[in-house]
C-alpha cells in the first residue's frame, strides 16, 4: 500500500526520529547529504543553512537546549535547485543542557515529482 502526505501543499517525503548523544546527525537523502548539527554560542536560539543542492547542506541549530523543547513548525527552505526545492520543519528537547536530544523531523521536497 503506498501512502503520500503532505503539510500545506508540501509533499512530505521522509520524517523521523533521531536520539542524540552527540552534536550531528547525517542525513542522505536520495543522494543530498544532509548534516544536523548542534552549536552553542552567546547569541538566541537560531539556525543557518550553509551549502546547496549540489554541495550537501549543512543546517546549524543554535542554542537548542532548553529542557521546554524548541523547533520550527512551519517548513523552512534548505536547498533549491531550478528543478525542485528541499525544506525542513524540526523539534528538538534537550536533556542534561544539551548533552542528549531528542530530534523529531520532517523532510518536503516542492516541484519535482514524487
Amino acid at each position: 500500500m503506498k501512502v503520500t502526505a503532505s503539510i500545506d501543499g508540501l509533499p512530505l517525503i521522509a520524517s523521523g526520529t533521531a536520539l542524540l548523544a552527540n552534536s550531528e546527525l547525517k542525513l542522505e537523502l536520495e543522494g543530498l547529504p544532509i548534516s544536523i548539527s548542534f552549536k552553542s554560542d552567546s547569541g538566541t536560539t537560531r539556525w543557518e543553512t550553509q551549502g546547496s543542492e549540489v554541495t550537501g547542506v549543512m543546517f546549524t541549530l543554535f542554542n537548542m537546549d532548553s529542557p521546554k523543547g524548541a523547533g520550527v513548525f512551519n517548513p523552512i527552505s534548505i536547498a533549491k535547485s531550478d528543478e525542485e526545492e528541499f525544506f525542513l520543519s524540526f523539534y528538538v528537547d534537550s536533556l542534561n543542557k544539551g548533552a542528549q536530544r531528542v530530534l523529531t523531523y520532517n523532510l518536503f521536497r516542492k516541484g519535482a515529482a514524487v
